[in-house]
């Protein structure tokens, strides 16, 4: 069960992440006044934060665990596209890109990919990746269909709520919407591990007890590691 959960979180977010992705500087740039200089500036300093941050954050998620980890990442996803759905200044803009973004992403995808790996049992993890990143690349196509629907048919800007809506914000609140159901999808994990050394016929398994150690620790132990020096 908690595998399926992953795959249906993986799904959502991916939607929302590429439905934004793919108009985010347009949407910085039509929507909050942007120039193209500084839209693609910030966006630039979101992708480098995101690697450095998810580099940094690896560390945590082992001690956290999946469960709380993919909740952080669901909640803090959430509030970064919330906010950025209703704010009209460059401040909140620039805040969240540098701060939620980054964050939302180091305890996202990667921590989905640790719980298939935590949930699969060594005969059938290659079947459940390959899974996995058809997942993804159907999220991804579904994100394309979302924009170009609401672009066909979001002509003018629509008002709700005392505000104008244009076709780049009613992108942006499908992903909120996607979004949304990740938030109590991740409480519903374990943190457990599949059993590979029993058949895979027994399914079974044990609660996962988060590592501890500090971060020494934890690079001697993955600089010792013969797979970490393959090329």
């Amino acid at each position: 069960v908690d595998l399926y959960i992953v795959y249906s979180i993986k799904f959502a977010e991916c939607v929302a992440y590429y439905g934004f992705a793919y108009i985010y500087v347009n949407f910085l740039s039509e929507e909050l006044g942007f120039t193209d200089e500084e839209a693609g500036d910030l966006y630039s300093a979101y992708g480098l934060l995101c690697t450095v941050v998810g580099l940094q954050m690896g560390y945590v998620i082992d001690r956290l665990g999946v469960r709380k980890s993919a909740c952080i990442g669901s909640v803090a996803s959430m509030l970064a596209r919330s906010i950025y759905l209703f704010t009209t200044t460059k401040w909140w803009a620039c805040l969240i890109s540098l701060t939620l973004f980054p964050v939302a992403a180091a305890f996202g995808v990667p921590v989905l990919a640790l719980g298939v790996r935590r949930y699969t049992h060594e005969d059938n993890r290659g079947y459940a990746f390959s899974f996995f990143y058809v997942v993804l690349c159907v999220a991804c196509l579904v994100g394309s269909i979302i924009i170009n629907r609401v672009r066909a048919y979001v002509l003018e800007p629509i008002v709700m709520c005392g505000m104008e809506w244009s076709w780049l914000r009613i992108v942006l609140l499908m992903c909120v919407l996607s979004t949304a159901y990740t938030v109590p999808a991740t409480y519903c994990l374990r943190d457990i591990q599949v059993l590979s050394d029993r058949p895979l016929k027994e399914r079974a398994y044990c609660q996962y007890k988060p590592k501890q150690g500090g971060l020494a620790d934890a690079t001697k132990e993955v600089v010792g590691q013969r797979r970490f020096w393959r090329p």
